[in-house]
């Protein structure tokens, strides 16, 4: 699903038009990343948990050249969903 297929389903599901719901999931992402860039995790009860990662720098394998290079140490997202949203997704009632 795209950022305005989002948009649009959205909208039909809460009744606003779909400019405003685009202007909602823009307004969402930018505070998840401003979120994300602090270090901050993002928990959405009956939904799931976005945490913020920090991968070690670590020596990877180059396979095109055969070599050994040092990838550096990073941040990333990872979503854990909550046992709701499993259940769900795997059409199971809930408890």
């Amino acid at each position: 699903m795209t950022k305005k297929e989002l948009a649009i389903r959205l909208a039909g599901e809460i009744g606003i038009t779909t400019p405003l719901a685009e202007e909602c999931v823009e307004g969402m992402m930018k505070v998840m990343s401003d979120a994300f860039r602090d270090g901050r995790n993002i928990s959405l009860r009956g939904f799931g948990t976005f945490l913020v990662v920090n991968r070690k720098a670590r020596p990877v394998r180059d396979f095109r050249k055969g070599t050994s290079i040092n990838l550096p140490a990073s941040r990333s997202v990872k979503f854990k969903p909550y046992n709701d949203l499993k259940n769900h997704i795997n059409g199971k009632e809930a408890r």
